[in-house]
């Protein structure tokens, strides 16, 4: 499996220990791990709390998910024993996009050097965009005289080398925002990272990395997806519909509380529909509004999955219109890993299976050392692959960012020099 060429300068070198952030519109997670020198974290602390003021992936209460972020992070300190004052936050909301983007440059003497394939990186950084920012800036290949799929250009010839990159840019307004919050308890943002890139790090394997796989993350607010090939993300779009629009419908549908909606669906929900007459199990619920238990009423199965089912269905048609309006061809054959909370419905994969005729199952974290039962779901894909993030795929995009630095003046040299040296 080829990795994209890059100038090296200073080795990327992990804190230890180092912590984590996932803000979610149902829960807020706070992980610490620690660096042994491998490739896999070891958790210390772990803390997570309900979200208050997280809708749909984007800030509705900054005072009250201010405190939930305190909570979360102070359990997490507990347990660890430390405390932190830098985080890595995870991003599910900010109406995430992907571009492709591709840029060339002259070669002065027909012959490719560190010198050309930096100023490659720094005229590709020039272009900002408007309300947005670039969450991450993933290389995939170079090109030289328009040839294309070149992993490492350096030593050979040609007149043009250019380089095509995938943009992950996010809103500005939704970076501020987190960024307050997190502020507001005396921690630094480290970087912002999008959980579906995050969850694809925890949950695919090498072979579906580097083979091609798609990545659905389903989350309480917002769903997410992403394509990947060649250990490569290509791909990333969302929509602002999740577990907890599920849930809704149940308590709407049913007429009962959003706790007991929120109870039955984790208890009895399925996207199975053709339930058998003699396995229509009858579930007892309360009536919104009556507090008498004998004013309790009684639904089946049937009824239940049929309204669950009709906003996965929804969900995934929505996404299945979105890739097609990309000009993204079906994910027909395609191996596809269900991540995020609602990904443990029951029938869930088996129902994608059908819809997008591919294969499908469910991703859970991997190669994480220290997590609780509780915490080896799927719910818990971007928590734990921001840890991965952390400690292993950071190293990529702090080195493109070193070599994407402007050219120093002879002044700023010196300056540098001093700062190495003195």
């Amino acid at each position: 499996m080829k990795k994209i060429y890059l100038p090296k300068k200073t080795k990327f070198q992990r804190n230890n220990p180092f912590a984590i952030l996932d803000i979610g519109s149902a829960k807020t997670v706070c992980l610490i791990a620690e660096n042994n020198g491998d490739t896999t974290p070891i958790v210390k602390g772990i803390g997570q709390h309900a979200s208050i003021g997280m809708r749909n992936g984007e800030v509705v209460d900054l005072a009250a998910l201010s405190v939930v972020v305190g909570k979360t992070i102070e359990v997490a300190e507990n347990m660890a024993g430390v405390k932190i004052d830098s985080i890595i936050v995870g991003l599910s909301g900010g109406r995430q996009e992907s571009t492709l983007y591709r840029h060339e440059i002259d070669v002065p003497d027909n012959i490719v050097t560190n010198h050309e394939i930096t100023q490659l990186l720094h005229e590709e950084n020039k272009n900002p965009l408007e309300d947005r920012l670039i969450l991450h800036r993933l290389p995939l290949h170079y090109t030289l005289d328009n040839v294309k799929g070149i992993y490492d250009p350096l030593g050979m010839s040609g007149k043009r080398l250019g380089i095509e990159l995938c943009h992950i840019s996010v809103a500005e307004s939704t970076i501020k925002n987190l960024t307050a919050i997190v502020e507001r308890n005396h921690v630094k943002v480290e970087r912002f990272v999008a959980n579906t890139y995050a969850s694809a790090l925890s949950t695919l394997t090498r072979d579906e990395k580097d083979l091609g796989a798609v990545i659905i993350e389903m989350g309480a607010g917002i769903t997410t997806i992403a394509i990947f090939s060649e250990e490569q993300l290509l791909y990333i779009d969302s929509i602002p519909i999740g577990g907890q629009h599920v849930t809704a419908d149940i308590a709407k549908g049913v007429s009962t509380p959003m706790d007991e909606a929120e109870r039955i669906k984790n208890l009895h929900g399925t996207t199975f529909i053709n339930i058998s007459s003699e396995n229509d199990q009858v579930i007892t619920l309360p009536t919104i509004g009556e507090k008498n238990s004998e004013k309790a009423q009684q639904i089946k199965m049937s009824l239940l999955s049929s309204i669950i089912r009709s906003r996965i269905e929804e969900i995934f048609e929505i996404m299945q219109q979105r890739l097609e309006k990309k000009g993204i061809s079906k994910i027909a054959a395609q191996r596809i890993v269900l991540a995020g909370g609602t990904a443990q419905l029951t029938g869930i994969a088996e129902y994608l299976s059908t819809f997008f005729k591919a294969n499908v199952r469910i991703g859970k974290p991997t190669d994480i050392t220290g997590l609780t039962d509780a915490t080896k779901g799927s719910a818990f894909s971007a928590s734990t692959g921001l840890l991965h993030f952390g400690l292993n795929a950071y190293q990529l995009e702090a080195q493109i960012e070193q070599n994407s630095e402007p050219p120093k003046s002879t002044i700023g040299k010196i300056t540098q020099w001093f700062k190495t040296y003195v």
